[in-house]
């Protein structure tokens, strides 16, 4: 008879065998076990071809990454060995992805349908079989979930009524089987198996947890309890079930470890068994044993299942599960070496971080299987408490002759005071820290228990776990406006709680818990409420508050400000201040930011310096009341910008502060607590350029000890300026700034007290690269001099006179201390030395001895002297630097801007090879030039103990060359040399080089030989073709300026030579190209051989036309009579001289039009006018000897001829004169009239007619930028081209300077001269200036830039007489 379960179905074991009634398999005919064919089966399906797939529905991979195929037999079904472990093709059990062996499940043959691995028919709730769903590609179709699905597209379900899909399974050996048919591992890595009883069925205990072969509860991978279907054994709340004190199957009681429970006599305990297989409990819960007694462990506690630590330090409950902390996630404790759980002073659990661990309800947990009670009286006689996790009782109180022992709902100790009362009887305090019930022994002097009373504490309000946030203690709090803050108690119990405000008497008393020192009455009418909150205004007076529950623990407190300034907010609860109390809040004007307006370069995004004020005024006159606050926030978290506000009138604030520090800084500025428009405003500080020179280094600037000198070094490094030093901190520093003798200085500061220090080093304001500094001050350690070390070759045998020697000191291993050497020659003297200290506890003295013999060498640490100090070191000889030999023009005769050269020959002056030379401009009585530029030199090893020094001055002027050889000044030195000015290398001039220019073309080259020196300049323009000189004109300008006219002749390259004594100018010489002119461009007018241009031949007109050069072609000519008529011209062209004489016959009096064209293009200068009897304009090549082009007055006679300039694109700068000569040469006495008028306002502007060499000259000023016209007549007719056209602009560069305040006369000998230049209107570009004496020596000159933007610059005067100052705009 087959047994079937209480819902009617099949007994089976876990391998599918049908069990009978009375539990034992069932055997067939063959005597094999019946298996159940309708049970579905548990391991991994495998499909037609023999693919087996997952528990995700996917083909199951191999330990190689490659999907798993079984073998499959004649019969289509997969391949298993006696142990129903799948095959592979090659009858080789197939692995998992883990290596182990896979276990058959369902196959499915090409048919579909489902079977077990012995091939009988799997079938469903219907009786019959169940079909699986085969893809196209042959393969199983699965669900999401790895289900099988069936022919319909849903999910197949088994005889149990749930889809089929793998899952865990037990073998008959017991071996236990995951999803994907390998077996499941356990916490220790090894493959589980449970244990098997002699029905062939698994073992299970009392609480239906799977056990193993040897009786104990079976543990998962994950650590849970595993149930008879080999899943996580869950609790009544559907979560896995973790081992804690369990009941075998027989009785016997394991621990969390999974180890028998001893009990007092060593032997393992066994609880008593009811009929139904579970464990009896005593009247306490306790286990008991056949006899009804309690169970004892070792110290003789009564046993049950409670709270338990795992191996792994995870700790259980009582119904076995892991218990969980305030955050949701299982709490472990910390584990010691002998892996027992770690356990606090009072008793409770400790973590891995050493902290105690809090329970769900936030209190600290105790240990121990809830042994709750006392235990008895311990060796010394008195009560012992409940055991803990140790095993190890705790103490009792004690009162009288009385003690006490509260246990609260964890099984904790509650601390107890006793207090005896007048009469007699005494009474109990405790103050319970839980919700939940609590028992109190009382155990009289024997040791004995008199009464347990038990009590049950409410749940209280958590002060700790209140938030408080809103708008009043977050936001901006304005006077007479209604703000609120909101009190969240939600997460401080499970409540409900009330809240009220405290009682006006109650805050004037000081009442308030916490608050003040007044510790006053509350008042009768305080509400007892669970939260207390008050708001107190600025004098101590309290604010009307209103509390509204909001719901969900939540209050929103609402209150109206009355009075500006500081108020607090203090929030209680059960009597204890909630963190953070009391919360300050500052109560702002009733004013509106909105209406404020900032301006000022000081929250401009661009154009502050490192070390300037940042200044901006704020107009706060339509805001109302309120105050202004800024803040500044640096590239340097540390750094305070120094912010200072002055009120001016009502509603003007003016603000400033001090970016010293380069980089991005925002400015947030504020009224009545709030943003004005604009903030916050970022600002970008640029460098000062001449701070960023400044070098800063050394320990000090780090570290450093506390009432001991501490240092740092300052190189200025060239740049100029008022340098400053400057130590804040937690006391008062003495600063002692010493000169080093080499351009640096050591700046030492003494702290008298430990912690962070600020080093502020600015020049002119700004910080120094890397500055603030903060160095940490320590309490200085014990020194120990002792432990200082002495090396290199400055205590050896082998030193030298004039030799540079380094003596290496160790003090790394010595502490704190200063270091102090003192060398003395053989005469007493004393030698100087450097110290650098190398920041790492080591430093390297150097020294150069001067004399010969035996030098003393004392060193301290610390004030003490170190081990093998003082010492005597022999000094050699070795260094003679007066028989250094130095030599060449670069000594002799140095320009400036030139690479000047002289030779050091040291060939004869020892060993040495440290050659250091400095050059720097002296004033007359050879002192160097405060902030003079040092000139850069170059030292080349020539080879022999022979190097060259090359160096270039800027300027010229008295210098002094500083020699040294290994450290000391060869004979001569320093001596003063007389650097020339540059000559050719100070000239200026565009760059004309490869320049192509047309035929006959003027050029005019403007040249700067103000940086010359005095000299000559000469201008040589060769044609390279013929060898011969080109026209070359130079005129004088001002400033030093040689204004170059040439018009190079005949095409092909030009050479432009330019020299300055004898020097070519930079780049020079120069090569230019002229085009060569073809067709009507090669035509030119000629004079005939009498050398005039006309020629009257009887009523003709005569003049030549040069065709030479033009190539093939006809020339042809038309004239347009003052009637409107149109002449012919005869042409007649000589074919051996290539000239084309013109012939033209006049019959009309005035301006004829007169047009040549050569090939169909005018030749140059036509169409040209010439007026019969009246001015005439000829501007063709050739047309007048004198300059090749301009004006003429032809009157049918030869000395009719006016000459004016081709006045086209005339410019000139506003402030200057236009000035037109007019030649008069050829043409006679005449009347001229000149009128010019400015077009945009026609005003007329004076002119001037003046006397000049050749004539007269045209002067003419105007006062405003625009286009002007004149009008030029000649005996009361316009000349031709008349009326002309000219441009005033606006001066820019130099020409915009302006002098605002020149020089007070008379000037002295030595006394400042000072300028100021206004360069508002020059553009880009650097004034510099220069100023040569009356020895023509130059004098250096000064600039500043002043914070309106204007210049100021300075020299002095040496000697009497004329002085030159020459100021220029570079950089354009």
């Amino acid at each position: 008879m087959v047994m079937m379960d209480e819902f009617g179905k099949l007994m089976t074991s876990p391998d599918g065998t049908l069990m009978g009634a009375d539990g034992l398999p069932i055997i067939g005919p063959d005597g094999k076990r019946i298996n159940d064919h309708c049970a579905p089966p548990s391991g991994p399906p495998v499909g037609p071809d023999g693919t087996v797939y997952g528990p995700d529905g996917k083909p199951l991979l191999g330990p190689d990454g490659k999907p798993l195929k079984a073998g499959l037999g004649p019969n289509g079904l997969p391949l298993t060995d006696a142990n129903g472990q799948l095959l592979g093709p090659d009858g080789k059990p197939l692995k998992g992805p883990n290596g182990q062996p896979v276990r058959a499940g369902p196959c499915i043959g090409k048919d579909g349908v489902v079977r077990h691995p012995d091939g009988t028919v799997v079938k469903g709730m219907d009786g019959q079989p169940v079909k699986s769903m085969i893809g196209p590609d042959g393969k199983l179709m699965v669900g999401p979930d790895g289900s099988l699905l069936g022919p319909d597209g849903k999910p197949l379900v088994g005889p149990d009524g749930k889809p089929m899909a793998p899952a865990n399974s037990i073998g008959p050996d017991g071996t236990m089987y995951g999803p994907d048919g390998s077996p499941l591992l356990g916490p220790d890595g090894k493959p589980l198996k449970c244990g098997m009883g002699p029905d062939g069925k698994p073992l299970l205990g009392p609480d239906g947890a799977l056990l193993g072969p040897d009786g104990r509860p079976l543990v998962g991978p994950d650590g849970n309890l595993l149930g008879a279907d080999g899943k996580p054994l869950t609790g009544p709340d559907g979560r896995p079930v973790a081992p804690g004190t369990t009941v075998g199957p027989d009785g016997t009681v394991y621990g969390p470890d999974g180890k028998p429970l001893l009990g007092p006599d060593g032997k393992p305990l066994k609880a008593a068994l009811g009929p139904d297989g579970k464990p009896l409990r005593g009247p306490n819960g306790e286990l008991v044993d056949e006899f009804g007694n309690p169970l004892t462990d070792a110290f003789g506690n009564p046993v049950k299942p409670g709270t338990s630590v795992g191996p792994d330090g995870t700790i259980y409950g009582p119904d076995g599960r892991a218990l969980l902390g305030p955050d949701g996630k299982p709490l472990k404790c910390g584990l010691g070496p002998d892996g027992q759980p770690l356990i606090g002073p009072d008793g409770s659990l400790l973590g891995p971080d050493g902290k105690p661990l809090l329970g769900p309800d936030g209190k600290p947990l105790g240990p121990g299987n809830d042994r709750t009670h006392a235990t008895g009286l311990g060796p010394d006689g008195k009560p012992l408490g409940p055991l803990g996790a140790d095993g190890r009782p705790l103490p009792v109180e004690e009162g009288g002759d009385m003690q006490v022992m509260c246990v609260g709902p964890n099984g904790e100790l509650i601390p107890v005071e006793i207090i005896e009362n007048p009469d007699g009887s005494i009474s109990i305090k405790s103050a319970p820290g839980m919700e939940g019930d609590y028992v109190a022994d009382i155990i009289g002097p024997d040791g004995k228990k008199l009464a347990s009373i038990p009590f049950h504490c409410e749940p209280q309000i958590d002060a700790s776990k209140i938030k408080v946030g809103g708008d009043s203690v977050d936001g901006v709090v304005k006077k007479d406006r209604p703000t609120s803050f909101e009190v969240d108690t939600s997460d401080a119990g499970k409540g409900p709680y009330t809240a009220s405000p405290y009682e006006p008497e109650t805050v004037r008393n000081g009442g308030i818990p916490g608050i003040g020192d007044k510790n006053g009455p509350k008042s009768p009418g305080e509400e007892d409420t669970d939260v207390k909150v008050a708001v107190i205004g600025p004098n101590g007076e309290p604010v009307d508050c209103t509390v509204v529950d909001k719901g969900d623990g939540v209050f929103d407190v609402q209150y109206k400000p009355t009075k500006e300034g500081p108020h607090k907010v203090i929030v209680v609860a059960n009597d204890d201040l909630v963190p953070g109390m009391p919360i300050p809040v500052d109560v702002f004007p009733n004013g509106d930011a909105s209406k404020c307006k900032a301006s000022g370069p000081g929250i401009e995004p661009k154009g502050l310096m490192a070390g300037k004020p940042g200044t901006f005024k704020v107009d706060a006159q339509r805001a109302g009341d309120g105050d202004i606050e800024v803040i500044v926030t640096s590239p340097n978290p540390k750094f305070d910008a120094g912010v200072k506000i002055t009120k001016r009138g009502k509603g003007i604030f003016d603000c400033e502060y001090n970016p010293s520090l380069k980089g991005p800084y925002e400015v947030k500025v504020l009224f009545a607590g709030e943003e004005i428009p604009g903030s916050t405003f970022g600002v970008a500080v640029t460098p000062n350029p001449n701070a960023e020179k400044v070098i800063v280094s050394g320990k000090g600037l780090k570290k450093g000890y506390a009432r001991k000198p501490n240092k740092f070094i300052v190189e200025p490094n060239g740049a100029e300026g008022a340098l400053n030093f400057d130590v804040e901190g937690p006391s008062k520093c003495d600063i002692n700034v010493e000169d080093n003798g080499d351009g640096t200085v050591t700046v030492t500061y003494t702290p008298q007290e430990a912690g962070e220090y600020t080093i502020n080093v600015t020049l002119d304001g700004a910080q120094a690269p890397g500055g603030p500094f903060y160095p940490q001050i320590e309490e200085p350690q014990p020194s120990d001099p002792s432990k200082v070390k002495l090396a290199g070759n400055g205590i050896g045998n082998n030193v030298k006179t004039g030799v540079p020697s380094t003596i290496k000191i160790d003090a790394s291993e010595a502490g704190p201390g200063e270091l102090g050497i003192n060398i003395k020659g053989p005469n007493g003297n004393k030698i100087p030395v450097k110290i650098k200290d190398n920041e790492d506890g080591t430093y390297d003295v150097t020294f150069t001895p001067e004399d010969v013999g035996n030098h003393n060498i004392d060193v301290k640490f610390d004030g003490q002297k170190v081990p093998g100090a003082p010492l005597t070191v022999p000094v050699k000889a070795g260094i003679d630097a007066n028989k250094v030999k130095c030599d060449g023009d670069g000594l002799k005769n140095p320009k400036a801007k030139h690479d000047n050269a002289f030779t050091i020959d040291t060939s004869a002056a020892g060993p040495g090879d440290d050659i250091v030379v400095e050059i720097v401009p002296v004033d007359k009585n050879g002192n160097p030039i405060p902030g003079g530029k040092r000139v850069p030199v170059t030292i080349i090893d020539l080879g022999n103990g022979i190097k060259s020094c090359v160096f270039n001055p800027e300027h010229e002027g008295a210098y002094i060359v500083d020699l040294k050889f290994c450290g000391k000044n060869p004979k001569d030195f320093p001596k003063v040399i007389s650097v020339s000015g540059p000559g050719a290398q100070g000239c200026k001039l565009p760059n004309i080089n490869g320049i192509e220019v047309e035929p006959d073309q003027e050029i005019n080259i403007p040249v700067d030989i103000s940086g010359a020196g005095p000299g000559n300049f000469t201008v040589v323009c060769i044609n390279n073709t013929t060898g011969e000189a080109d026209t070359v004109r130079v005129i004088d300008g001002p400033n030093m300026m040689k204004n170059v006219t040439l018009k190079p002749t005949g095409a092909g390259p030009h050479t432009i030579t330019m020299t300055f004594d004898d020097e070519d100018l930079p780049g020079g010489p120069y090569t230019i190209a002229v085009k060569k002119p073809v067709g009507a461009d090669a035509c030119s007018m000629k004079p005939s051989k009498d050398g005039k241009l006309f020629t009257a031949d009887g009523d003709f007109l005569t003049f030549l036309i040069d065709l030479s050069t033009a190539g093939p072609g006809n020339l042809t000519g038309i004239a347009k009579t003052p009637s409107g008529k149109m002449v012919p011209i005869d042409v007649e062209v000589d074919k051996d001289t290539g000239l084309a004489h013109i012939k033209f016959k006049p019959t009309e009096k005035g301006i004829h039009l007169i047009n040549l064209l050569f090939n169909g293009h005018p030749i140059p200068g036509c169409p040209f006018e010439m007026d019969i009897n009246g001015p005439a304009d000829v501007t063709m090549n050739g047309g007048k000897a004198k300059d090749g082009s301009g004006s003429i007055c032809f009157d049918m006679e030869p000395r009719s001829l006016v000459v004016v300039p081709n006045m086209v694109n005339v410019k000139i700068i506003k402030g200057q004169n236009m000035m037109i000569p007019i030649d008069l040469t050829f043409s006679g006495d005449g009347e001229i009239e000149v009128t010019c008028i400015h077009d945009s306002t026609l005003e007329h502007v004076p002119a001037q007619i003046v006397d000049s060499p050749n004539g007269k000259q045209v002067q003419i000023s105007p006062k405003q930028p625009g286009w002007y016209t004149v009008h030029l007549k000649f005996n009361g007719v316009n000349l031709p081209g008349s009326p002309y056209k000219f441009e005033v602009k606006e001066p820019t560069g130099a020409d915009a300077c302006v002098i605002k305040r020149g020089p007070k006369s008379p000037l002295k000998d030595g006394e400042d001269v000072t300028l100021i230049i206004d360069v508002s209107k020059a553009g880009e570009g650097q004034l510099l200036g220069t100023c040569k004496g009356p020895d023509s020596s130059n004098i250096p000159v000064k600039t500043k830039t002043l914070d309106n933007g204007d210049i100021e610059v300075s020299f002095k005067p040496r000697g009497d007489g004329d002085h030159t100052l020459n100021l220029e705009v570079q950089g354009l």
